[in-house]
């Protein structure tokens, strides 16, 4: 036997969570979920509301060209320069010097081969997975 002021917030409550599935959030688009992006300030946001350009190759189009590292993958990116030889890639973008190139997996940094013990210049080509792996590539 419970009080009515009891009862209320409970049937409240309950109201509410038979709406939640009917809330916008349960219909949300999926395909917008696609067009975001992480830019430099390090959140999500719309492609097209970038502030900057950003060229997106998604895993599907990775999946239907054959590729043997990360240069190879960006090689046809508008702005994208990749000299050197295979183990000495060198990713210029923009028309910065290849030490102003960033790399990120999983937004986690990758360090070049100039930042280890007798390393020379370029980026590691080993730490790429292979394309079945790779959901999408930001540039």
């Amino acid at each position: 036997m419970c009080p009515d002021f009891h009862r209320r917030p409970l049937v409240g409550v309950i109201k509410l969570t038979l709406l939640f599935p009917l809330s916008p959030v349960a219909f949300a688009d999926e395909s917008a979920a696609a067009n975001m992006v992480v830019t430099a300030a390090g959140f999500e946001q719309n492609q097209e509301d970038a502030p900057a350009s950003i060229t997106v190759i998604k895993g599907e189009d990775l999946r239907k060209r054959s590729f043997q590292n990360l240069g190879d993958a960006v090689r046809e990116v508008e702005g994208v320069v990749v000299n050197g030889a295979a183990n000495e890639t060198d990713i210029s973008i923009r028309g910065m010097p290849a030490d102003y190139t960033l790399l990120l997996v999983d937004g986690k940094r990758q360090s070049g081969r100039d930042s280890r013990v007798n390393g020379n210049a370029g980026y590691e080509q080993s730490f790429v997975p292979p394309a079945a792996a790779i959901e999408r590539i930001e540039v």
